[in-house]
């Protein structure tokens, strides 16, 4: 969960700035450089572990090279012998870096909300990491409500929109 989340934040929160003009850091605490709480996380969020044990297997082609590679270096007068290692670690996977990388599919579900919010690509086809407010809302002003470049009904009317304009 903490690797997942973390992720997020990388996609969705923590990024820093600099001054273009002098290059000082303008994120140098945690009042401006922004990582998620513990409100940003859901209150249901489950993670489920499998054990593939069983469905590991011993590759015979692993097997037929390591006694190559003996028989080749004992020829050569090298001793060599594989180090023995227990069958639990030789498929460990990481546990830290997959989550964080599954977070990429945040930033990707955001992508897609853009898009179909704005019923076209977005500019480069790309969406500025991380999606912090003030970068992706310049992105919607098209289909802004008020702002009559979509169709604005009653619910989405203001003073200025055209569904005011038609009353």
């Amino acid at each position: 969960e903490g690797a997942f989340i973390m992720g997020v934040g990388q996609c969705a929160l923590e990024g820093v700035d600099f001054d273009p003009a002098t290059g000082k850091n303008l994120t140098p605490n945690t009042w401006t450089y922004k990582v998620p709480l513990a409100s940003d996380i859901p209150e249901k969020f489950e993670v489920e572990l499998f054990d593939l044990r069983k469905e590991r297997l011993d590759s015979k082609v692993k097997q037929v090279l390591m006694g190559m590679i003996s028989s080749l270096t004992g020829c050569m007068g090298i001793p060599w012998k594989p180090t023995p290692t227990k069958k639990v670690y030789r498929s460990a996977k990481a546990i830290g870096e997959p989550p964080v990388l599954l977070a990429a599919s945040v930033q990707s579900a955001m992508h897609n909300a853009m898009v179909a919010a704005a019923g076209q690509p977005l500019p480069d086809n790309c969406l500025p990491m991380p999606t912090r407010p003030f970068a992706i809302l310049p992105l919607l002003e098209p289909v802004r409500p008020g702002t009559g470049n979509v169709n604005d009904d009653a619910s989405t009317a203001t003073g200025t929109s055209v569904a005011s304009a038609a009353k």
